[in-house]
């Protein structure tokens, strides 16, 4: 600071740090002129700041007088406007700034002197310095008149200026390379102020990284390594300490190869022998590594470790051990041990069979009642849904395929028109649900043919591979495509009671006025009234309608009575004339008595409740395990028994034999596949778990699993669950807002059955329903969780 400020600025008299009083110089333009010796490096940051005061309009100017010493000689002459009412003089190292502003009021200035001498001089020597600074007032007139100005808080501040960093070099690197190997690539840049810096890589693929800090002008190296083939994008931006950024470097582009591995054989549709040779084969496209791993998979779960390290030279020769169980849906893995996102899995599944299982066969057949139709009534063009049970009676799983046709109801056609055709997998004495979506080919009225064809294993009974359905589709024209759509079932209800009954009004293809639903007729003593007043309905869009029905009190000797309720929708046509008709539906309508209630046994039925629930918590694999266990503990067995002696038991090293060949099996698939009872399965795990040679964790919904104690568990929890569950979840995702009534009529499963395994999967967050009109409507909630069929 040369004079500090005596306090804040006041606009007309007080206290100030100088004042200058004086005549007019003869010749000179100036009146006064006050001047401090100084010796301050001037740098970017360099300021001046100083504030002024006019009491009278005799001063016509103040300003100030900058001196400098350089080693730089030159002499440099002209004149250059200020930023200001005034204007620049400059000598050879000395440069004059000159103001006019209103009197009365404080004035304060602050400007960059290392900008000012750059602006009089044109470039800045780096050792320049400031020898003097002179505050001084004048009249350029040359007017001898005496002239008064107050300064105040004049000093000079050398501020930092902080720089952003140089713009990044370009990066350098390989710029063809292979997915799934590792790339070091580098750059650097300088900072003007010396600052340390830090480099981001941005890659195309949104991989961005940050460097470690480094002095200026250091180099940086960071590791790429991309998992897909490609071409990628790599930029640079520099930041120094004080958070300034370069501009971005100029961008390279790197090639990124596909490495991969194919499997050649087996490849589908192989049949091979327990105890029997199998040649494993395959081929790798690019540095993939000098060994492989090569699995056994069945249903997309590690069966055997055939190798963990073998020379990736194309083939391997493996015999099928014994313990490997028979079946389908096999399937070779060969995985890069040195990049294990590289690998390739048969393009389909193959068999394996047992020495003695040559004789084999399946048993594949479709029955009438097997066959449910959704729709019945669809109009041309409009997709209908079936569902199909197909039975495989026989000793061994088979695949075949399932063709749907559509047959003219009088038998024109023997075999009829193919609306669709898929390949399943049955395993043996089982059922296997099949969905199928068609178009009718015309109006008129079709059968459901169903046909088995090209079983493998070969089927030698043929006889039940075909069937038709029982019920037929009628297929409405465009013109006649209004239809009343009412519940397939009988709907019951209770006596002396009422309830309201949802029909469907539906019309293709033209939009209706004053559509309403008629009550034609019915039989048996009751009221019947349509409660949903007639409205427009718009064509392809469909309309609930509501009828209540008020049943009256039974007679005593009877406690159900069926009333068949004739109704029909009807409607005007957009022209505003045609008359519109349904069919007439016949609704099915049962009267029935409650059962009287034993209100006497509310104890008992206390008692029983809790008995039933208390066996219900046993009902999962993890219940059934623990009440076992529980029971083994009551055994002196375990206590006499060492570590070294557990597998000497013969069913005990084999339950274990069995799980280090079949990791993460579950508790009733080893009770199925080794004959073992509940109780002796459940001791001798206990025993093995004990021990530290096994470990468990239940998983999903209700079962544990088993594996050998070296192993890790997965990371993800995958839900087992049932063919059943299986088919509901398809059912569901195939007519999205499906009830559990209408999923019953498909199934042909209990009612009880049904709601159980809804629960199921509700609890596993695999369906949502959303509540209308009481009734439960049934979505699927996130099909991508981890589950598989048990």
């Amino acid at each position: 600071m040369i004079l500090a400020r005596t306090q804040t600025w006041i606009r007309n008299t007080g206290n100030y740090a100088f004042k200058m009083v004086s005549s007019i110089k003869p010749g000179e333009g100036w009146a006064g002129r006050y001047m401090h010796l100084l010796d301050i490096p001037v740098t970017p940051g360099t300021e001046f700041e100083f504030a002024y005061y006019f009491p009278l309009k005799l001063v016509s100017y103040v300003g100030y007088v900058l001196e400098f010493s350089s080693n730089i000689s030159g002499n440099k002459t002209g004149f250059y406007y200020s930023l200001f009412a005034g204007w620049f003089v400059n000598t050879t190292n000395s440069y004059a700034v000159q103001y006019y502003e209103s009197i009365l009021q404080w004035h304060k200035h602050r400007v960059n002197i290392y900008e000012d001498y750059r602006k009089a001089f044109g470039f800045v020597p780096p050792d320049l310095r400031i020898t003097s600074i002179s505050m001084m007032m004048g009249d350029p007139y040359h007017l001898d008149r005496l002239q008064t100005a107050y300064f105040d808080s004049i000093r000079i501040i050398n501020r930092k200026i902080n720089h952003p960093p140089e713009k990044p070099s370009q990066v350098d690197g390989v710029l063809d390379g292979w997915a799934g190997h590792t790339y070091v690539y580098s750059v650097n840049t300088s900072d003007i102020d010396g600052d340390h810096i830090r480099f981001y890589f941005n890659c195309s693929n949104g991989d961005g990284k940050w460097s470690r800090w480094v002095s200026s002008g250091e180099r940086v190296f960071v590791n790429f390594t991309w998992q897909y083939p490609g071409d990628y994008t790599i930029r640079v931006i520099a930041e120094d300490e004080e958070g300034a950024k370069s501009e971005w470097s100029d961008s390279i582009v790197v090639h990124i190869e596909g490495l991969g591995i194919r499997i050649l054989s087996p490849n589908g549709g192989e049949t091979f022998q327990i105890n029997g040779d199998m040649v494993i084969r395959w081929s790798s496209i690019g540095d993939i590594g000098e060994n492989v791993e090569i699995d056994l998979i069945k249903d997309g779960t590690i069966v055997e470790y055939i190798t963990l390290n073998t020379s990736n030279d194309g083939v391997y020769r493996w015999i099928i051990p014994s313990y490997i169980s028979p079946g389908l849906n096999y399937s070779i893995r060969a995985v890069s041990v040195s990049y294990p996102t590289v690998y390739d899995s048969s393009d389909s599944a193959f068999y394996i069979i047992a020495e003695a299982s040559k004789s084999l066969i399946p048993d594949l057949s479709v029955t009438s009642r097997d066959i449910k139709i959704l729709d019945r009534n669809p109009s041309v063009n409009q997709s209908i849904t079936i569902y199909a049970y197909v039975w495989n009676l026989g000793d061994v799983d088979a695949n075949a395929t399932v063709n749907f046709y559509f047959i003219d109801s009088n038998g024109t056609s023997e075999k009829g028109y193919l609306f669709n055709s898929t390949t399943i997998m049955i395993t043996k004495q089982d059922r296997k649900l099949c969905i199928a979506k068609g178009v009718p080919p015309r109006e008129g009225e079709f059968y459901i043919n169903i046909e088995i064809v090209d079983s493998t294993p070969d089927e030698k009974n043929l006889k039940n591979n075909l069937a038709q359905s029982k019920d037929t589709i009628i297929v409405r024209s465009y013109e006649n495509s209004f239809n009343l759509i009412i519940p397939n079932n009988t709907i019951k209800v209770k006596e002396q009671s009422r309830k309201l009954i949802c029909v469907n009004v539906l019309c293709y293809y033209d939009d209706l006025q004053n559509v309403c639903v008629n009550v034609i007729g019915y039989t048996g003593d009751i009221n019947v009234t349509v409660v949903t007043p007639p409205r427009d309905v718009i064509a392809n869009k469909n309309y609930e309608y509501y009828i209540k029905v008020e049943t009256p009190k039974l007679p005593n000797n009877i406690s159900y009575y069926p009333i068949e309720l004739k109704i029909e929708a009807r409607g005007i046509g957009s022209d505003g004339s045609t008359l519109w008709y349904s069919d007439v539906m016949t609704l099915d309508i049962g009267i029935y008595r409650v059962k009287p209630s034993f209100g006497d046994y509310t104890f008992f039925s206390i008692i029983l409740g809790g008995f039933l629930a208390f066996l219900t918590s046993f009902t999962t694999e993890s219940g059934r395990y623990r009440l076992f266990a529980y029971i083994a503990l009551l055994l002196p067995l375990f206590t006499r028994i060492s570590r070294n002696e557990v597998l000497e038991n013969f069913v005990r090293g084999q339950i274990y034999g069995y799980i280090k060949s079949h990791p993460g099996v579950h508790y009733s698939k080893i009770r199925k596949n080794l004959g073992i009872g509940n109780g002796t399965l459940a001791h001798h795990l206990y025993i093995l778990e004990k021990t530290g040679l096994i470990k468990s964790k239940r998983e999903g919904l209700r079962y544990r699993l088993f594996y050998p104690t070296g192993m890790s568990f997965p990371e993800s929890e995958r839900y087992m669950l049932s063919e059943l569950q299986i088919s509901i979840l398809n059912i569901i995702e195939e007519n999205k807002g499906i009830t559990q009534k209408e999923i019953v009529s498909i199934l042909q499963e209990k009612q009880q059955t049904i709601s159980y395994n809804l629960r199921v999967l509700e609890k596993a967050g695999m369906i949502v329903y959303l509540k209308k009109k009481g009734r439960k409507h049934y979505y699927i909630s996130n099909r991508d969780s981890n589950w598989k069929i048990d």
